[in-house]
């Protein structure tokens, strides 16, 4: 996956990028500080997982896939961790499953965020979650 994300950074004259390998934010120094963390954790309910399309369940790796009994497993450290290495005013964003909204919502404020924004897709599913980190 970094391999790819480092080809079409520079397919696409992005430089001011840096990919880290290790679990979520473990590898960051806490000296660091961004402006913006993207994500997308898994986020498919275990028991989901045999009910997907072959051509994702039988491809994709499960730990690509498999966000815990809830699908929310990863967000639940993903959103209070991130505050530790986003510059004030930082910004977060989620990719969600369908029907995690207010769930993540719900995480997003209870961690401190601001600024809560919902995007669909094209499919009209609320998709990302953007929130604000303010020191």
């Amino acid at each position: 996956a970094l391999q790819y994300a480092a080809k079409n950074a520079g397919i696409n004259g992005v430089s001011n990028v840096s990919f880290f390998r290790g679990h979520l934010l473990h590898p960051l120094d806490t000296a660091c500080a961004f402006d913006l963390i993207i994500s997308n954790p898994p986020y498919i309910q275990s028991g989901e997982i045999k009910t997907l399309q072959e051509e994702i369940k039988d491809w994709e790796p499960l730990n690509a896939l498999d966000g815990g009994h809830d699908g929310l497993d990863f967000y639940r450290e993903i959103i209070p961790g991130a505050g530790n290495f986003l510059k004030d005013h930082g910004i977060l964003m989620l990719e969600l499953g369908a029907g995690q909204a207010d769930d993540i919502t719900s995480l997003l404020k209870s961690a401190g965020y601001s600024d809560i924004k919902l995007m669909d897709d094209y499919a009209g599913i609320k998709r990302i979650a953007q929130a604000t980190w303010i020191n």
